[in-house]
């Protein structure tokens, strides 16, 4: 039975999508959020879930240890992969899910979920906002200090619920969105709270000035709870656009794009009645079924009042002319049929995802490579470094930051291996001075040699710091005056 307070036990029956469980040090806050996890596991198997914390060492030293106990205080097993800082969950053998474990110190390890999403729907959304602030009066320590600051809001595709365009010059630019939002609002008494619907809408008006408005939804009608404000860029002056970026499986326009796993969910929705099919089949005619043949009325009689019993020693004593066997039904290969060959088929649609020639960049995503080595997933992820790559720009727009903005995610998902001869020419083209360490660094970090989250500079202090071998020196002095070697 887990253990929990009371507080922790009301946290974990909370209906509500987003929760926060805010309280001082030593309270359960890791606890409850890992307790929040099994629970999740308990009920939605194979579904993975994330886990997010500030650095990587306060997971490894503050998350594992703790899910870990509390997995087995909920009766389940974990096992820790630090390499990939993720943790599966088992009940007994049976896997559960694994939970991704990402620090928040680089933002190119949490967009992985958006990716997953395009796939999963082909559609998101970003929206890039400033906190509500009087003109001129954040300084430079309040953006540091996270008071006011430019920050980037997600989106789900059923969040978005309408949307209009607009010709400026030669450009089509967004003149409406319109989001779906849930937010928690305090009940009367104080100590609960409830979910209310919200409308976020975004405008260009006449003068092409973009405002922004929030209406809320009520038991009989809708209703403006904030009225239209304008919010200002850097210099104080009023945005021209809608700092809102569309996020497709195809390209990142306003148009729906078709989701890439739709294919790979219908063939997997006829697997299951395949499935179905074969486990009613092995339901009702599976069992063995015995019988017996050449008995008379008499004999059946005398065998129905001392009882039929089954066994090495419980034989049946039958006339002279009779028979007995065990009927056992014929495999339906059908149905197995069926299933062995949708699951070669979901595998294909699967791999199609990362076959380079699968799908076709736009003259922005091709950036002088082949349009034939392009995948559906590498699109995927171009898109989303393109979408993040604009919305940091509107960021910096936001806080008057100069400089270029480059994002880019990696786009290579072939199996890397670690070749021995390639290894052994780099290592000695940096002894030699040919490559900088950094780029042979940076090699044994793609193949998993090196933690991919470890920096230049704390590689070259562990090298530093660390014995190039073991202590042979004769450094030791004897009370005679002479060394070891030398007695």
């Amino acid at each position: 039975m887990p253990s929990l307070n009371v507080p922790q036990a009301h946290f974990l029956t909370l209906p509500h999508k987003f929760r926060a469980f805010v309280a001082g040090f030593g309270s359960g806050k890791t606890w409850v959020g890992c307790s929040a996890l099994c629970k999740h596991f308990m009920e939605w198997p194979g579904v993975n879930a994330g886990y997010f914390a500030p650095t990587y060492p306060q997971i490894r030293d503050i998350f594992y240890p703790t899910v870990e106990e509390v997995a087995y205080d909920w009766g389940l097993k974990t096992k820790i992969n630090q390499a990939n800082h993720e943790v599966h969950i088992y009940s007994g053998r049976q896997y559960r899910g694994t939970v991704i474990c990402r620090s928040m110190e680089k933002p190119q390890t949490i967009v992985g979920f958006k990716i997953g999403h395009l796939l999963e729907v082909g559609r998101h959304g970003l929206l890039v906002d400033y906190a509500a602030v009087v003109a001129g009066s954040v300084s430079k320590a309040d953006e540091q200090a996270g008071r006011a600051r430019a920050s980037v809001a997600s989106y789900s595709a059923e969040s978005i619920i309408n949307w209009k365009t607009r010709q400026v010059g030669g450009q089509h630019l967004l003149s409406l969105v319109v989001l779906r939002e849930t937010v928690d609002v305090d009940t009367d008494d104080g100590f609960g709270s409830e979910q209310v619907v919200q409308f976020r809408v975004l405008r260009l008006d006449a003068a092409g000035v973009y405002t922004q408005e929030v209406w809320e939804e009520g038991p009989s009608e809708t209703a403006m709870t904030i009225a239209p404000f304008t919010p200002l860029n850097g210099l104080g002056q009023p945005w021209r656009v809608i700092p809102f970026q569309f996020l497709g499986s195809e390209n990142n326009d306003t148009s729906i794009d078709d989701s890439p796993l739709y294919d790979m969910a219908e063939v997997n929705i006829g697997h299951y009645r395949n499935s179905a099919d074969y486990e009613e089949a092995a339901y009702l005619v599976g069992q063995p079924q015995p019988w017996m043949a050449g008995l008379d009325e008499q004999w059946r009689d005398h065998m129905e009042k001392g009882g039929i019993f089954l066994g090495s020693r419980a034989p049946w004593l039958l006339p002279v002319s009779g028979t007995c066997g065990v009927w056992q039904a014929q495999p339906n290969t059908v149905a197995k049929e069926a299933m062995d060959g949708k699951k070669e088929d979901m595998v294909s649609l699967g791999a199609r995802l990362i076959e380079r020639g699968s799908a076709v960049k736009t003259a922005t995503q091709a950036d002088n490579d082949s349009a034939a080595e392009h995948s559906v997933l590498s699109l995927v992820v171009s898109n989303v470094s393109e979408a993040y790559s604009q919305c940091l720009v509107w960021m910096a727009e936001f806080v008057n930051a100069p400089g270029e903005v480059v994002y880019k995610l990696n786009q290579d998902f072939s199996q890397i291996s670690l070749d021995a001869t390639i290894l052994t020419a780099l290592f000695n083209a940096v002894q030699g001075g040919k490559l900088p360490a950094g780029d042979f660094w940076q090699y044994l970090r793609d193949r998993g040699v090196i933690d991919p989250e470890k920096t230049d500079d704390q590689i070259r202090d562990e090298l530093e710091t660390e014995s190039p071998g073991p202590a042979l020196d004769d450094t030791e002095v004897i009370p005679n005056g002479g060394k070891p070697s030398n007695p």
